[in-house]
């Protein structure tokens, strides 16, 4: 099917001139006189590339663009403006706005040619990228779905049922201790869910749109006792002892609250499943060339070179046989995610047999006052 382009133009004669010429290379085409006009006109059906002037009655060609990219039906069409002014205010407002394309009157028919065929051709291969993203997500998903939630589900399952059959029988220390254990597989369950869902806010634009909304300066002395003393019954359960270090640096990152404990949580929840029992985790808080360094160190297995690069992989775990507790791969992928939206970087060092120190880079903003 020929790609399908709207015209926006008051001038009866450019409309014509454009479509006809378009025609000739077997483009489709259908025009509007105005932006109240091509407003209803995207209603009806959905063009594959805009060509609007600027400098029109009623609604202009900016407020085209803008009333086009407010709406999610629409927003990923390219756009282009055709028109006759000139000036390099103007054409700055239209870069400024996003337009794709700025072509001025008389326009070089080539020119436009050629841009209409880059324009169509990137915004095909964005849209097969996508659609091969979806899907890579998608198979994803359904690993998580009958590896990840399977495993806690069935021992929710197996425990109730045990517990349904000899009810009459057990004491009440088996039951706490029954209950123990179903809490563990409840908090397993509710952890791969969260990942699952902080995943589909990463790849659905969600978490940078958060960020952009929401983010504001915080103290990274907080965010740090906020994580550590969440992490205290896991540590407790695993025998692992913890020591904060620089906590008392007033160093200030701008950033999305529940992100930030995102991160930090996570790499932490990292060290304390990989320490052995009675191992040290160490949590420090450093800066370096205005920037707040979080370093987290544990005394675990360390990785190889390939290891660290396969544990940034999604669904990717390490050494899995033996180190069954760290259930789904995302942590460290969300983490990266998530660093690169507030403008940081995360690093790794390791050996094996002597542990990993992950450090999270965050640039270092004033502290509000």
């Amino acid at each position: 099917m020929a790609p399908l382009i709207l015209i926006v133009d008051d001038s009866e004669d450019i409309r014509h001139i454009v479509s006809l010429m378009l025609k000739h290379k077997g483009y489709e085409t259908i025009t509007a006189d105005g932006g109240s006009a091509a407003v209803r006109v995207l209603e009806k059906r959905r063009p594959d590339l805009i060509l609007c002037d600027i400098l029109m009655p009623g609604m202009d060609g900016f407020q085209v663009f803008q009333y086009v990219r407010g709406d999610r039906r629409w927003c990923h069409i390219p756009f282009v403006f055709l028109t006759a002014l000139a000036d390099s205010h103007t054409r700055l407002s239209s870069s400024e706005l996003g337009a794709e394309a700025y072509l001025t009157k008389p326009f070089d028919k080539e020119e436009l040619l050629a841009v209409i065929t880059g324009l169509l051709r990137r915004a095909q291969e964005l849209a097969t990228y996508t659609v091969s993203e979806m899907e890579s997500f998608k198979a994803q998903l359904l690993f998580m779905i009958t590896h990840e939630l399977n495993t806690p589900l069935s021992v929710i399952r197996m425990l109730t049922e045990s517990m349904r059959s000899s009810l009459g029988k057990l004491n009440k220390i088996q039951i706490a201790e029954y209950l123990d254990l179903l809490a563990h597989s409840t908090d397993d369950l509710s952890y791969i869910v969260e990942s699952m869902l902080l995943a589909l806010q990463i790849d659905s634009g969600r978490a940078q749109q958060l960020f952009d909304t929401w983010a504001a300066p915080h103290g990274l002395r907080t965010i740090l006792e906020i994580v550590i003393n969440r992490s205290a019954a896991q540590r407790a359960e695993r025998g692992v002892s913890l020591e904060a270090v620089g906590l008392d640096k007033p160093l200030c990152v701008e950033g999305h609250e529940a992100q930030l404990l995102q991160i930090f949580g996570r790499v932490l929840d990292n060290a304390v499943n990989f320490s052995p029992k009675g191992g040290l985790v160490t949590v420090r808080l450093a800066r370096h060339d205005g920037q707040a360094l979080v370093t987290i160190t544990d005394q675990g297995p360390g990785m190889t070179p390939a290891e660290i690069e396969a544990a940034f992989q999604r669904l990717s775990q390490i050494n899995r046989a033996q180190q069954e507790q760290q259930g789904v791969g995302l942590s460290l992928n969300l983490v990266r995610s998530l660093v690169t939206i507030h403008g940081g970087q995360i690093s790794v060092a390791s050996t094996p047999g002597q542990g990993a120190s992950f450090t999270i880079a965050l640039p270092i903003v004033e502290a509000p006052r």
